[in-house]
């Protein structure tokens, strides 16, 4: 039978990196570990001399950071389908046992139009949202404006079954990739820095005939590592969502003026109120 491989990004996080790697690689059900490094500083790449990582684990230096979705996917493409038929993808800031990985695998083994399973989160003692609604212009401009909680852009489930449903798509923080439809894809966007990878991944699964897929008897922890810097993710987020509605949504360019006219108003808005 074809392996489990698992990835796990570092940037600035060694410390947890290793600790995380070291639990998931006692997990009988994960046959490798790919570490990518998207060029932490140099201090934080010394950290990985601390510790003796399991002899499954393999660490990729990035010489430079190429952006969280591109830094996903070389740990991807160092798991070849034709080895490793499903991927674990598992942040820093995360706690997962291995019964809930077990249960991916199983839901992807009965499950063939599913492509990525995940389960429910905690973070800070409270389930918080683990899936979301394809992103649209109208609203990342009442994001844009601080609106989206006025009105509200409720998740849809779909084609509920005994202990899961079906999703637009998961939470990037933890899932399991039925590989060959991953690779087929090309998984995340390279072209999109931070945001939206995971959109892009079920859009473009979604048009192979693949579905994703959320486990309600799981659940796993979420320690969210929070931006130091509120404006460069807002910036980093407009232009991440150009980049996907270019290649997914192919909005009008009123749709896009509107949008640009709340960015900077939205950007006017942080930087005096700091909403």
């Amino acid at each position: 039978m074809k392996g489990v491989g698992c990835v796990i990004l570092n940037y600035n996080d060694t410390k947890r990196v290793c600790e995380l790697a070291i639990t998931i690689g006692k997990y009988k059900c994960i046959n490798r570990i790919i570490v990518v490094d998207n060029k932490s500083e140099e201090k934080q790449r010394k950290i990985f001399d601390n510790y003796h990582l399991p002899s499954n684990v393999e660490i990729v230096f990035n010489k430079e950071n190429v952006g969280y979705n591109k830094g996903v996917n070389i740990g991807f493409r160092k798991l070849p389908p034709e080895k490793f038929k499903y991927i674990l993808q598992v942040n820093s800031d995360v706690v997962v046992q291995e019964a809930a990985i077990v249960a991916f695998i199983a839901f992807l083994e009965t499950h063939r139009d599913v492509a990525v399973v995940s389960c429910q989160m905690i973070e800070n003692g409270k389930y918080r949202q683990m899936f979301y609604n394809f992103p649209t212009v109208k609203n990342e401009i009442l994001a844009n404006l601080g609106l989206r909680k006025i009105v509200k852009d409720t998740p849809q489930k779909r084609d509920e079954g005994k202990g899961y449903f079906l999703v637009d798509f998961v939470r990037g923080s933890l899932f399991c990739l039925r590989n060959d439809a991953g690779n087929k894809v090309q998984y995340f966007s390279d072209e999109i820095f931070l945001y939206f990878g995971e959109a892009s991944l079920a859009k473009k699964l979604e048009g192979i005939g693949y579905k994703e897929a959320l486990l309600t008897d799981f659940t796993y922890l979420h320690n969210h590592i929070y931006p130091k810097s509120k404006i460069a993710g807002y910036k980093t987020n407009y232009y991440d969502f150009l980049i996907y509605d270019k290649m997914f949504i192919k909005s009008t360019k009123i749709k896009l003026f509107v949008l640009k006219v709340s960015f900077y108003i939205g950007l006017f808005l942080r930087v005096i109120f700091r909403i």
